[in-house]
């Protein structure tokens, strides 16, 4: 089940008032900056080489639908794709901003979109659930014209929703951890040369009992010191 949004003019091929959200791209005619492309039902399968996509949003509250792949409607709770016809029903996304790293996995559940969608686009569209684009870019809404850019690839990941933060870098085993060395000395210390001593260590400053006493005379008498 396909639809369009976007913020181009959008037409039907009878002329008729333009349709609202939830409403099949048939039959209709995009046209922006005065280009027109019709839309009859056919869809891309090419994958472009850098995996790079305009981003667009489906689903959610008057535009929630059935989708090709059955099952879950896209109403917007979850985390879901369409394309389809490029990466077949059930296939995990990983989509990722390359603007700010922001990622996140998603399931393909639908078809789509039209080929004039991307005609118009000039470049391969994804179209995700409001929950990817918000937690990508912020916004819950995004249409073709405003150029939001993801990068796509296939992913074995099983958990839908935020990526998984990457794990810690390995611990190398055969490195043993650094410690200091107690036998070595201090850096900017000489190991060959003796610490310095005290001069006076060992000297006894008593007199020497078997030294006679120094004696001076002063003013005619004997002084003994």
């Amino acid at each position: 089940m396909r639809r369009f949004i976007g913020l181009a003019f959008l037409v039907s091929s009878c002329g008729v008032e333009a349709p609202q959200l939830g409403t099949r791209e048939e039959g209709l005619t995009i046209c922006d900056g005065g280009q027109c492309f019709a839309c009859n039902g056919n869809m891309s399968t090419q994958q472009p080489a850098d995996g790079r996509y305009v981003m667009t949003t489906f689903g959610g509250g008057s535009d929630t639908q059935s989708v090709a792949c059955g099952g879950r409607l896209a109403d917007g709770m979850w985390y879901y794709a369409a394309d389809r016809q490029r990466f077949g029903c059930g296939t995990h996304l990983k989509v990722e901003n390359p603007a700010n790293g922001a990622c996140v996995i998603l399931q393909v559940a639908d078809a789509g979109p039209d080929i004039c969608v991307e005609q118009a686009a000039a470049k391969p569209v994804l179209d995700v659930s409001p929950l990817a684009s918000q937690h990508l870019f912020g916004t819950s809404g995004s249409g073709w014209s405003d150029g939001r850019i993801v990068h796509v690839t296939v992913t074995s990941e099983a958990t839908l929703g935020p990526c998984p933060a990457p794990p810690p870098p390995p611990v190398d085993a055969s490195t043993p951890p650094t410690t200091a060395d107690a036998s070595m000395p201090d850096a900017g210390t000489d190991a060959s040369t003796p610490p310095p001593q005290n001069p006076d260590a060992g000297v006894s400053h008593e007199p020497n009992p078997g030294t006679p006493a120094d004696y001076r005379v002063s003013g005619g008498c004997s002084v003994a010191f």
